[in-house]
């Protein structure tokens, strides 16, 4: 492939005592390593359990200090504030992930192009909650027929992806015109309706969500990246689990990783 490699990165934060989005990113990470990704992947945990039970030459894992008693609205800011924390010398793309999300198929020709900014439309207008919170009343009307943008499978160019991250996290710190979970999708939201960057959608054949519509199994099952958005972290955890076996076919949790062989290509 002649083209530079890019870099991929989740954030898997998890409360003292549980592990559900450390074990959903060793899911995701192992997949990008089977499906050969093109590049190096990071991951962002809060917990001394590393991801992956072996180390890999192309995954490095980034111990942060999330703070005690932080709840989900402070540790879903991560995903802008690790900007800093990325070495992106010699780096094309830049991938974030959401660790809820597990790759089925090869995913490298997602990231060719000339673009400033990859995108995934969900199902469900951006008018409706969750991507409305930054809505002026006029927007509210004009765009009910705009579709809600995810803030969980994003690529951006690496000489953008600075300024849009720390633009992103600027956005989410404005107080909210409507009710909000967590604040990142509105604020994402906000940020794409605002850009002047170059943005096109992923293809909806490409990024699955069976979450979120009915969902018809052989669609999510021939997609390049399913993402497991909506529902619980024990139910992300199975369907992603489920998928990975059916797919990888290890028949042991433990055996996730892949060996690393000559050449530096998992």
């Amino acid at each position: 492939m002649n083209l530079p490699p890019n870099l991929c990165y989740t954030v898997a934060l998890d409360h003292p005592g549980q592990e559900a989005h450390r074990l959903m990113a060793r899911l995701l990470v192992t997949s990008l390593l089977r499906t050969n990704w093109h590049g190096r992947i990071a991951v962002f945990r809060n917990t001394p359990k590393p991801v992956l039970p072996k180390r890999h030459p192309q995954v490095a894992e980034i111990l942060i200090q999330t703070g005690k008693g932080s709840g989900w609205k402070e540790m879903i800011q991560w995903k802008s504030r690790v900007r800093d924390l990325l070495d992106l010398a010699g780096v094309g793309k830049v991938l974030f992930l959401d660790c809820d999300c597990v790759a089925l198929r090869d995913i490298n020709h997602l990231m060719r192009g000339t673009w400033d900014i990859y995108t995934t439309p969900e199902p469900g207008s951006i008018v409706e909650f969750p991507f409305n919170g930054l809505l002026t009343a006029h927007e509210m009307i004009a765009l009910k027929n705009a579709p809600g943008i995810n803030s969980g499978t994003i690529g951006i160019s690496a000489t953008r992806f600075v300024e849009v991250m720390a633009e992103w996290e600027r956005i989410n710190m404005r107080p909210k015109l409507r009710p909000s979970k967590s604040g990142d999708q509105h604020g994402w939201n906000r940020l794409m309706l605002d850009t002047q960057l170059r943005h096109r959608h992923f293809a909806p054949a490409e990024i699955q969500f069976p979450f979120l519509h009915r969902a018809v199994y052989t669609d999510y099952r021939r997609a390049a990246i399913v993402h497991a958005a909506g529902r619980s972290t024990e139910q992300k955890l199975s369907l992603l689990y489920g998928l990975w076996m059916e797919t990888f076919g290890f028949d042991c949790f433990d055996k996730l990783v892949v060996p690393y062989r000559a050449g530096g290509r998992a």
